[in-house]
């Protein structure tokens, strides 16, 4: 199960070995994350999630795919 947390527009990026960040860039929604203390790329989809929602969901899936505990949804 993840856990998901919210961060402010202004705080730094997360820290840990293992977490998945939804960001609201312009109008679209990218994912990032990171595995082993290494930054990994969502290849879910590159360019980006029209709604927050759907990027929500699939950064959940692929945070369970990870083993990653926590994702962080960052407020624009």
């Amino acid at each position: 199960m993840v856990e998901v947390r919210s961060l402010k527009a202004d705080d730094e990026a997360p820290k840990g070995d293992a977490w998945v960040l939804v960001e609201k860039r312009g109008d679209l929604y990218f994912i990032t994350g990171r595995k082993n203390g290494n930054a990994v790329d969502a290849s879910v989809e590159p360019a980006g999630f029209g709604d927050p929602a759907t990027a929500i969901r699939a950064a959940t899936t692929w945070a369970d795919l990870l083993v990653a505990p926590i994702l962080y949804v960052k407020d624009a």
